[in-house]
């Protein structure tokens, strides 16, 4: 099953990628400009509340240039499959057709493997 009915507490989660991205959740003397600006965003408890400035500042930075071109090549593909079929789709099928599509020249090329001899030097040695 590929959704998950579990309460999940996120708000630890929440505060660590605050804090990873350059948001504190305790307010500093020492704030910059950016920072000063999630402190501003926090609720009665003190707890960092993400604003749509800041998502948009952490969205720039993650890497989801494959998984856009992924996306962009399946979901007319998946959205062709199910006004193909009168009754719609369930999950099974999309998955089955995921599984059988092939992503070969869309994906990028992955970094060759790069092999090298041991060679000792004085950080080694300190094992």
């Amino acid at each position: 099953e590929l959704v998950s009915t579990a309460p999940v507490q996120r708000t630890g989660d929440l505060e660590q990628v605050a804090q990873d991205y350059g948001a504190t959740t305790q307010p500093t003397a020492s704030n910059n400009a950016a920072n000063s600006s999630t402190n501003n965003n926090r609720n009665s408890e003190g707890r960092f509340v993400p604003s749509e400035q800041w998502l948009q500042a952490v969205k720039a930075e993650l890497p989801l240039h494959t998984i856009m071109r992924l996306l962009k090549h399946l979901v007319p593909q998946v959205e062709e499959l199910s006004r193909s079929s009168p009754n719609g789709v369930d999950e099974q099928q999309v998955v089955t057709f995921l599984h059988s599509t092939t992503m070969v020249g869309l994906l990028p090329v992955p970094h060759p493997i790069v092999i090298r001899k041991y060679q000792p030097n004085r950080f080694t040695c300190l094992w």
